[in-house]
């Protein structure tokens, strides 16, 4: 997925070799064989209700309405209209009302056509007090419809009911039977012998209905509750119009935990860590993923995985009907979920029919429709359980610059001639424009079907290699894409953090120029770090140091941010050895590709339990120290250590409670797959001294 990473660092003339040398050799005869096992039936496959046919068509529903009122002489007044609904199964509705009076009706024959018309009703009442009649609905078949009711109606906007022997076009009708009443604030049932115009209706035909204080007769189109329902329908909606995305440009939103770093009431949430398997693509290896890995990073405390959903393996070509395969994604969004993990789903791998390159480019003429289609169907499929998805991710690096290479053109065959780079990546950079139209017709998509699913831009790298004459990467995309209005389209920011690449600035330093661009353009957004790791390899033994060094050091700027809400971990396992030439870029795991943990893992539960909540820098020219703390909880989770390598007590500002759990994260320790050494240490009137070296030490500060 980082092959220009490579080719940034060992330079143009030799990049795209040792790219394809790794994971792009290896991509072309994976995806074969995984496409072959699942197609042979030997994929697991999670049974979805969207599998069933969706109904389609014209329905004519018949709505019979049937009234009966008892008034000491008991008057029964029968209406039934048939109504054409497109589309609306048969519907039945028996409405009673019953009032308990002792009257005389007799009901007037021959209307004629009044623009505001009442039923007359003369009547000998002797007692009235307040008649409230009783309505039993039972409706059989709701799909959201929209009757229109008269005696012969087809298709009425806001359809009335006239109740006449001979009725003709009643603009609003209404029922008033009462003893001279001209204005009733929420009448049930009145009666007069010169009836007016009611104010407030007593039979009526709602579109729409949000509240109804009393009422005696409604249809309701879209019921906000059901009596007695003995069977609802439910179907795959339409595409409707989508809801405008607020706009945000110009505003400037407070991100709450800046402003209550340190105050009492705050109640930031815990910060989510996730990662993603670099094999995942491969049948073989992501059972091993599920039955070996999926319970090791779970009780290292991360609850996300980051997932490659390719639009070319799901939908290979363009047919109408749209033919969707849907096998291998069930498969990994349904283990992954399955799991107790939430997904964060990158949509990559673009058609050739679709897009100028498998990396995207640009969507070829007449293409927004398919891809659209695309993104609504993902969103019905995977929006419910037994999914869990976090949010969409509509691409990868697309800061990815489109630069072929006269060795771009030996790629495997199922890439295409000229790729600028894996269907794993990105190629948008200086095709701003036309990325916010691929980014707005797919968040605008999904948003119709699942409103409350997060959906983000593709991860950027976010540096500046062509400052160094290499290309890759283009740092301007976030500000010109931005400035074309893709702002209003992505729920968060998100990057790739990664102190390997030697092309970018500290971690603070980026991702306060990222933030800064954002506000230039009038948005603050969350952010997620989606890719992040330290490489090992075996010939170097420095470099696993190297790697527990980055989880308990390097990395706690990165999470003392205030608006860090996410972070993965890219590549849970190294690539396998049978997959050629991937050192270097290629072993970022956690655990090797013989499934052996590496001494990071030992640490990485550790760094999780102590970072979450409020981040502050406590660090001096002696020391370097993080405080991370939960207002309300009572606990205090310090990280600290010698900023020299010399022996240095310090004191811990502000330590609450009796006691503190301290652990020495010594390197030599953990090598030797001892982790720490763990002591108690008592709190003196909110006052703790730590001992510090060059071994980092997490103190839990709190307890009773």
């Amino acid at each position: 997925m980082h092959d220009r990473h490579d080719r940034a660092a060992r330079g143009p003339a030799t990049t795209a070799r040792a790219r394809r040398a790794g994971a792009v050799a290896t991509a072309a005869t994976v995806a074969a064989g995984v496409l072959a096992s699942v197609a042979g039936g030997s994929g697991w496959r999670v049974p979805h209700p969207s599998d069933a046919p969706v109904p389609t068509g014209t329905v004519t529903a018949t709505l019979a309405v049937s009234a009966t009122a008892a008034a000491g002489a008991t008057p029964t007044e029968t209406i039934s209209a048939t109504a054409t609904v497109v589309p609306t199964p048969t519907m039945e509705v028996p409405i009673t009302a019953t009032v308990a009076a002792t009257s005389t009706v007799a009901i007037s024959t021959t209307p004629t056509a009044i623009p505001t018309p009442t039923l007359a009703v003369s009547t000998t009442v002797t007692a009235v007090a307040t008649p409230t009649p009783a309505i039993s609905i039972t409706p059989t078949a709701i799909l959201t419809p929209t009757p229109a009711i008269s005696t012969t109606a087809t298709s009425i906007a806001t359809p009335t009911l006239a109740v006449s022997t001979t009725p003709t076009t009643v603009a609003t009708p209404t029922l008033a039977v009462s003893t001279t009443a001209t204005s009733v604030a929420t009448p049930t049932l009145v009666v007069s012998t010169t009836a007016t115009a009611v104010t407030t209706p007593t039979l009526a035909v709602l579109t729409t209905p949000t509240a109804v204080a009393t009422p005696t007769l409604a249809v309701l189109t879209t019921p906000t509750a059901v009596a007695t329902p003995t069977s609802v329908i439910s179907t795959t909606p339409g595409p409707t119009r989508a809801p405008a995305p607020t706009a945000t440009r110009g505003v400037r939103r407070a991100y709450l935990p800046y402003l209550t770093r340190s105050a009492e009431f705050a109640a930031p949430r815990p910060r989510v860590w996730g990662t993603q398997f670099v094999m995942e693509h491969s049948g073989t290896h992501h059972a091993d993923d599920v039955a070996i890995e999926l319970p090791r990073v779970y009780a290292a405390g991360m609850r996300s995985i980051r997932a490659a959903i390719r639009w070319d393996w799901i939908e290979p070509e363009n047919t109408t009907p749209d033919l969707y395969d849907w096998r291998h994604a069930d498969q990994l969004l349904g283990d992954y979920s399955a799991a107790g993990f939430d997904v964060l789903v990158m949509l990559v791998g673009y058609p050739a029919w679709a897009t100028e390159y498998g990396c995207g480019g640009g969507l070829r003429p007449g293409m927004e429709r398919e891809w659209r289609e695309f993104t609504r169907a993902l969103a019905v499929r995977y929006g419910r359980p037994p999914y869990h998805i976090a949010a969409w991710e509509i691409g990868n690096e697309v800061d990815g610059s489109l630069i072929v290479d006269d060795d771009d053109h030996a790629r495997p065959p199922g890439w295409g001639p000229g790729e600028p780079t894996t269907p794993y990546g990105g190629c948008w950079a200086g095709l701003e424009p036309e990325y916010k139209a691929f980014l707005a017709a797919a968040y605008t998509s999904i948003k119709i079907v699942t409103p409350k699913v997060l959906v983000t831009h593709g991860g950027l790298a976010y540096v500046d290699s062509f400052k160094y004459g290499l290309g890759g990467f283009d740092i301007r995309f976030l500000d010109r894409l931005l400035a074309a209005g893709g702002g209003r389209y992505f729920d968060f920011f998100n990057y790739h953090w990664f102190l390997d690449y030697p092309f970018q600035p500290p971690g603070p330093e980026r991702h306060r120029q990222a933030v800064a661009t954002l506000a230039r353009h009038g948005f603050v957004k969350p952010v997620w770090i989606t890719e992040t790791y330290r490489v090992t390899q075996p010939e170097v033994p420095d470099t696993y140091v190297t790697q527990v060094r980055f989880l308990t050091q390097e990395i706690l700027p990165m999470l003392a941010l205030p608006d860090v809400e996410r972070i993965y971990w890219y590549g849970w396992v190294d690539y396998p050895p049978d997959v050629a030439d991937q050192r270097g870029q290629g072993q970022r795991g956690l655990v090797d590709g013989l499934h052996r943990p590496k001494p990071g893992l030992a640490v990485l539960p550790h760094i999780i339990r102590h970072t979450n909540g409020i981040g502050t820098d406590r660090s001096t020219k002696r020391i370097s120290a993080w405080q991370f703390t939960w207002p309300r909880s009572g606990e205090t989770h310090v990280v600290a250590w010698s900023a020299n390598g010399k022996a240095v007590q310090w004191q811990v500002p502000e330590a609450p409670g009796r006691r503190a759990t301290v652990r020495s994260f010594s390197f030599a320790r953990v090598m030797a797959g001892q982790c720490c050494a763990e002591r108690t240490l008592p709190v003196d009137d909110g006052r703790l001294v730590l001992d510090l070296g060059v071994d980092p030490v997490f103190a839990e500060i709190g307890g009773p």
